[in-house]
């Protein structure tokens, strides 16, 4: 077993709900500017932290206990969710919005605890295991059922739940084997699939 961060998982739960709830209890276009102001911040402080390193070693020491290791010099996570986000407003519809943020909400971290927390876990790619993949597409699924029994849509519930599940798990697995962060690739992926397909 691998130690988990619990404080980082209590802030992407935290953070997952906060986007959730913009996307639920404010119209457009005030979703599209909150988003984007947002999406402003991050980028700014991105900026700093590439061009200023007293900010980057200041920042690093403050947040600490929230970052990965990679973060010290990629772009942070909180970064790549918010340009999810902002990029999904333009669609001009915020039911694919909260369906992304849930699965990334409860999903995600699902995953690692379960890869992280069980004993005797299977790798299936670096950072990935089969029982983290399985504990991801069981809660993307959920949340996606949950979520189609409280929005008028078409789509069968039965086939469409299990498929996002699908998407969003390929997603999360794809995402590690050609580099590009999940935290950016899933809310984007099961956003767009949802607004096309199953709305």
């Amino acid at each position: 077993m691998v130690a988990i961060n619990f404080q980082r998982t209590l802030f992407h739960i935290c953070g997952g709900l906060f986007g959730t709830l913009i996307a639920l209890l404010f119209p457009f276009p005030e979703i599209i500017l909150i988003s984007g102001t947002f999406f402003g911040i991050v980028v700014t402080i991105e900026i700093v932290r590439q061009r200023s390193p007293e900010f980057q070693a200041e920042f690093s020491r403050r947040f600490a206990i929230l970052m990965k290791n990679r973060e010290q010099e990629a772009l942070l996570g909180f970064t790549w969710i918010v340009s999810a986000a902002f990029i999904l407003t333009f669609l001009q519809d915020a039911r694919p919005i909260v369906l992304a943020m849930l699965v990334w909400t409860f999903a995600d971290p699902m995953a690692m605890i379960a890869g992280k927390g069980l004993p005797n876990v299977h790798p299936i790619a670096k950072g990935k295991t089969i029982e983290g993949s399985i504990a991801f597409f069981l809660m993307a699924t959920l949340v996606s059922a949950l979520f189609l029994l409280t929005t008028p849509t078409t789509a069968p519930l039965i086939i469409m739940a299990p498929v996002i599940g699908i998407v969003a798990t390929g997603t999360e697995l794809l995402s590690r084997v050609i580099h590009i962060d999940d935290n950016f690739s899933i809310p984007l992926i099961v956003g767009l699939v949802t607004y096309f397909f199953v709305l």
